[in-house]
């Protein structure tokens, strides 16, 4: 575990964050090329990741704090901004729906395509989040349940038990749904396609994840990311399913018409 990369007088840079620049800096590059390829202004990227970061981290801490720790953070208000160690306690999802919100406001007012945009950011959402977990390992967050495997892992500031690092089954999980979704994007049949796809792909993962992770218990067997996870999982796989149906019936129509 190294929760501080560096510390010199009054600066200090701590391993998620630096994880977390790293992520954005890496997938920056990528997209920066991809939205060149597709004729589309480099501006956006740069607003969109700048918004979607604000945004995602705003919605992450507003989650851990609404359904994880409301009754501490209710008497104590300003720490749901900085407390003892700087910011702590963020969740995935309530950042994914911060950024999802920032992303869909300022696709409207500039008048883009909010799905060919979606499909583009897919992969490298896969791909920042792979690269973020190193950091929650680093850290020593968002740790797993005990065991006696051989690659179990002790997290000190925790206790003295030997854990599941989660946070490498994450990173690797999540670099194979990059591939995926990466070998998807080109093959597209509909937009939207790479975009669901993560979801379902994503979800699928969390909640499988979960039962290896230490986690609050929503309903005394399920944590409440994977009550969410059930959900976006039936959500996505509908729309995939509709959507896909729909394209072959085209296809078909289309073919008609030709003959």
């Amino acid at each position: 575990m190294y929760p501080i990369l560096f510390s010199h007088d009054n600066l200090t840079i701590y391993s998620w964050g630096a994880m977390l620049a790293l992520a954005l800096v890496i997938i920056s590059y990528f997209l920066y090329k991809k939205f060149l390829e597709e004729d589309i202004n480099p501006d956006h990227l740069i607003n969109l990741i700048l918004l979607c970061t604000i945004f995602g981290i705003v919605g992450a801490r507003l989650f851990y704090v609404l359904f994880y720790e409301w009754d501490y953070y209710s008497l104590h208000p300003l720490q749901i901004i900085w407390q003892q160690g700087g910011l702590a306690g963020l969740v995935w999802y309530g950042g994914f729906a911060g950024g999802l919100l920032a992303a869909i406001i300022y696709v409207r007012r500039q008048q883009l395509d909010f799905w060919k945009l979606a499909d583009l950011f897919a992969p490298y959402m896969a791909l920042a989040y792979a690269i973020v977990r190193v950091g929650c390992f680093l850290n020593g967050c968002c740790y797993g349940k005990a065991c006696a495997l051989p690659w179990a892992v002790s997290f000190p500031v925790v206790d003295d038990l030997y854990r599941h690092p989660t946070q490498l089954y994450s990173s690797f999980l999540n670099i194979i749904i990059f591939i995926v979704l990466w070998y998807l994007y080109p093959r597209r049949k509909w937009k939207g396609e790479v975009f669901v796809s993560y979801l379902v792909l994503y979800s699928a993962y969390r909640f499988v994840v979960e039962f290896f992770r230490e986690n609050l218990l929503w309903g005394s067997f399920l944590t409440i990311s994977q009550w969410i996870s059930l959900g976006v999982f039936a959500l996505g796989s509908f729309i995939l399913f509709y959507r896909s149906r729909q394209h072959k019936q085209d296809e078909k129509l289309f073919d008609k018409r030709l003959l």
